[in-house]
């Protein structure tokens, strides 16, 4: 009776446990933010939650999807488009995530909102241009 009792209690106490992590779990959370943020009214709104999904989950797929989201609000979800802002979360990722598979669009998109004359543009193109990952289509038309 003894055995039955403490499997007992050791079942509860993991299945406590088993929902306290799934609480706290950084993709769980994330992914509740981001119905929250689809649900969002407004673009101030929705820049808070994707800082809050980078900040609270960094090391999700979903940290680096609101990087894009964020960027993308930037340029069209303002009144007024935010450049400079949307080039420093795109700069952002690429310091936080240099090897992520999403490297090389951030570098593009990077590389769109430079003008012509950015010092930093022929660097970045550059660093494009060697991405084993760039396709031969864009890469011919880099020529």
């Amino acid at each position: 009776m003894r055995k039955i009792f403490i499997s007992l209690i050791f079942v509860i106490a993991f299945a406590n446990f088993a929902n306290a992590y799934e609480l706290f779990n950084p993709v769980h959370e994330a992914l509740i933010m981001r119905v929250e943020w689809r649900r969002a009214a407004n673009p101030e709104e929705r820049e808070e939650i994707l800082k809050r999904i980078i900040e609270n989950s960094p090391e999700t797929e979903e940290a680096e999807a609101a990087y894009w989201d964020l960027a993308e609000l930037y340029l069209g979800g303002f009144p007024e488009e935010r450049r400079a802002d949307a080039e420093n979360v795109l700069k952002e990722f690429l310091d936080n995530y240099p090897n992520s598979e999403w490297a090389l669009n951030f570098r593009l998109k990077l590389l769109d909102l430079y003008d012509a004359k950015n010092p930093e543009r022929i660097a970045l193109k550059k660093e494009i241009l060697n991405d084993k990952s760039l396709p031969a289509v864009l890469r011919a038309s880099f020529n």
